[in-house]
Order: structure tokens, then C-alpha cells, then sequence
């Protein structure tokens, strides 16, 4: 996080224990619970929902560019 914090496809300021915690919260939920399946589609999905929210311009067109291609 601190990487891409410093290297700007993350913004700055961003709470990064908050941002751990968001990643990997949705993933063990669905291995505790069961609730859904855990696999790479859904980890992508949750990716590209912590990107609109904390990621830079520079990181969302970098992931629309891969989902282009």
C-alpha cells in the first residue's frame, strides 16, 4: 500500500490499516461463511471496487485498459 501510495496509483491520505481491512474483509467473509464463491472473478470485482474509491486517475485507466484488452 505504502508502495503505491508513494508511486501514485494510490491516492494519498488514504487510511491504510481501513484499506487492508476493506480488501481482505470481503474475502474472509466469503471463506468463513460460505456465503458465495471465492474465486478470481469475484477478487477482481472487489479490486475494482477498492480502486474507484481509493485508487488515482492513474490507476482507474490502467484498469479500464486492461479490461479493454
Amino acid at each position: 500500500m505504502r508502495a503505491a501510495i508513494k508511486e501514485g496509483p494510490l491516492r494519498r491520505g488514504i487510511d491504510i490499516d481501513a484499506a487492508i481491512d476493506l480488501l481482505y474483509g470481503s474475502l474472509y467473509y466469503r471463506l468463513l461463511l460460505g456465503s458465495d464463491t471465492l474465486d478470481e472473478r469475484f477478487v477482481a470485482r472487489a479490486f475494482r471496487q477498492f480502486v474507484t474509491g481509493h485508487g488515482t486517475s492513474r490507476l482507474v485507466s490502467m484498469e479500464n485498459a486492461s479490461d479493454a484488452g
